[in-house]
């Protein structure tokens, strides 16, 4: 009885042992994968706003950039139109 005991006491440790470790390993994998995965989608997010954030800038540069040159030639037109009509003006004025 004695050896006996011995034996299944050791199976027994050995069994739990075994199922502990696969455990420790199992939750342990989990946590990695979760810990990966969580790394990753903050990284992937990080990412896409980046991309995002980069694209809504030069999206704003690129409007801001020809909102500029419109004004910038609306405002040369205008300054040329006048131009124009000065010359015009003081054309006719000395040929009176």
């Amino acid at each position: 009885m004695e050896i006996f005991n011995q034996h299944q006491q050791n199976f027994i440790m050995e069994i739990f042992n075994q199922h502990q470790q696969n455990f420790i390993m199992e939750i342990f994998n989990q946590h990695q994968q979760n810990l990966i995965m969580e790394i990753f989608h903050q990284h992937q997010q990080n990412f896409i706003m980046e991309i995002f954030n980069q694209h809504q800038q030069n999206f704003i540069m690129e409007i801001f950039n020809q909102h500029q040159q419109n004004f910038i030639m609306e405002i040369f037109h205008q300054h040329q139109q006048n131009s124009h009509y000065y010359m015009k003006s003081y054309s006719i004025s000395k040929d009176n």
